[in-house]
């Protein structure tokens, strides 16, 4: 007979005789399952979904068969926890007598190192086994890795999961859904099912929409809601149930189309929706009320006040190379020998502060240039100056390769397709491991300032000094060591 049936066999055989409660504490119940009985007139919220919201899950099956916790459960805990202690010991003393044996083969060599007035040796190393993570024995790996400890029932994470359901279906617009539930159990068998009972009911409709703000605000939500309806033939919010994710993703969707005209600091928060609905028809009206923006006085920091969204221009670009790279004496030494960094002392964080700078300034204007800044074509164009710091003698990137990343061109209004646009270009060059683009606001004169923070990536190098021969193999790589010990 085949071995693999066999030891399958008495394996099943094994499993079975196990009870699925044994190492469920006296006075708890063993999680059975937990069903979701989901009815509703209409809508589109499914079991599925609900299911995802269970705090608390049982045991895997297979066929209806718990066979990890049946296999957690066949093996003692107290029998591996003392064959470990007896390994882990056995380890320990095999690493003792073989790090005596190195010390014993090396001496030995130094000696004779010296006896034939050699500087070097070759140094015996002897692995050393590991008991921090030992290898598990397969039991330990059968019950620890595989096996699967019971799911006892918690009324806190049930009362929890009761919860999650009633706010997921008010999210989604099920205003008048109702959550039931029934505890199961078997006193015998010392397990409990749970069995939640929904009723959704109707999700309410957006009917129609109204707007409240100024025109101008209010014209850039009917632009983009015409683009949305020409881009997916669908409008994205009449006849839509009034699910808040649905609306939190409009209301980005809006923010991100407003920043690409120019109106700086506008934010999803900056719009408010208001909901008049009707019970009995299970429509909604939808009001899109705009909030003017708020921002911390200058002077008075704990004030706020409101301002007017305006278009913002680019003011000034800046690259900050913040790394340590082109240095030859530790950052802190350099950093000490320059005293104030570009930065002030207001770098971002994870980031090095800079002491050198340059001013990008060779691009001559172009026809349009010229004309629009009243210049001559032998003048640099005020479109392509940017400003590099760096540490070292010269940028690790030259500035011009940089300038070309950038299209938040100065004077030009800001937007923020551009800057996401600069941000995938300086990606593709392959030569930053961290990337930041910050903005600094100028109220005063309605401006922005760029400054993308950048870490350049350590060449793929590596070296060595050749101080001693090693027996263990390292593949490729030779070395020697002094000798040690008085002369």
């Amino acid at each position: 007979m085949n071995k693999g049936i066999v030891f399958s066999s008495l394996l099943l055989v094994l499993l079975v005789s196990c009870h699925v409660s044994k190492n469920v504490p006296a006075g708890e119940y063993l999680l059975k399952g937990v069903d979701i009985t989901l009815t509703k007139e209409s809508g589109k919220v499914t079991s599925s979904d609900l299911s995802s919201l269970i705090r608390q899950q049982p045991n895997q099956r297979m066929l209806k068969i718990p066979f990890r916790l049946m296999i957690y459960n066949a093996i003692d805990s107290s029998k591996i926890k003392d064959k470990r202690t007896r390994k882990n010991a056995k380890l320990s003393n095999k690493n003792r007598k073989h790090i005596q044996k190195m010390e014993r083969i090396n001496q030995k060599r130094i000696e004779k190192a010296r006896a034939k007035g050699q500087e070097y040796y070759s140094q015996k190393i002897i692995p050393l086994e590991d008991t921090l993570n030992p290898r598990r024995f397969f039991k330990e790996w059968l019950k620890e890795k595989y096996g699967e400890a019971p799911v006892v029932f918690d009324s806190t994470l049930f009362a929890i999961s009761k919860d999650q359901l009633r706010i997921y279906l008010k999210k989604k617009g099920y205003y008048e859904s109702t959550v039931n539930y029934k505890l199961l159990k078997n006193e015998k068998k010392r397990t409990l099912a749970v069995d939640f009972q929904v009723n959704a009911g109707n999700p309410l409709i957006i009917d129609s929409l109204t707007f409240k703000g100024s025109d101008g605000l209010v014209n850039f939500l009917k632009a983009y809601l015409e683009d949305e309806v020409k881009r997916t033939s669908d409008h994205p919010l009449v006849g839509k149930e009034l699910d808040e994710d649905l609306l939190s993703a409009q209301a980005e969707g809006v923010a991100k189309f407003i920043r690409n005209f120019g109106l700086y600091g506008f934010t999803s928060d900056n719009l408010r929706f208001i909901v008049d609905s009707n019970a009995s028809t299970h429509k909604a009206q939808l009001t899109v009320e705009f909030l003017p923006r708020k921002i911390v006085h200058e002077e008075k920091k704990d004030s706020i006040y409101t301002i007017p969204f305006v278009k913002y221009t680019v003011k000034r670009v800046f690259f900050h190379l913040s790394d340590s790279n082109s240095l030859e004496i530790p950052f802190v030494q350099y950093a000490a020998n320059h005293g104030s960094s570009n930065e002030g002392g207001l770098v971002e964080r994870g980031f090095l502060e800079t002491y050198e700078s340059t001013v990008y300034k060779k691009i001559k204007c172009d026809k349009n240039a010229a004309k629009r800044f009243k210049l001559s074509r032998q003048d640099f164009n005020p479109y392509r100056i940017v400003d590099v710091y760096f540490n070292g003698n010269l940028p690790g990137v030259k500035p011009h390769i940089l300038e070309l990343q950038n299209y938040l061109e100065p004077t030009n209004v800001y937007k923020d397709k551009y800057l996401e646009r600069s941000y995938q270009f300086l990606s593709q060059l392959n030569l930053f491991s961290a990337i930041k683009p910050v903005l600094t606001e100028n109220i005063k004169d309605k401006t922005v300032d760029i400054h993308y923070f950048l870490v350049r990536s350590k060449l793929q190098s590596f070296a060595f000094e050749p101080k001693f021969t090693s027996s263990f193999g390292l593949l490729g790589v030779n070395a020697s060591m002094p000798l040690q010990g008085p002369p």
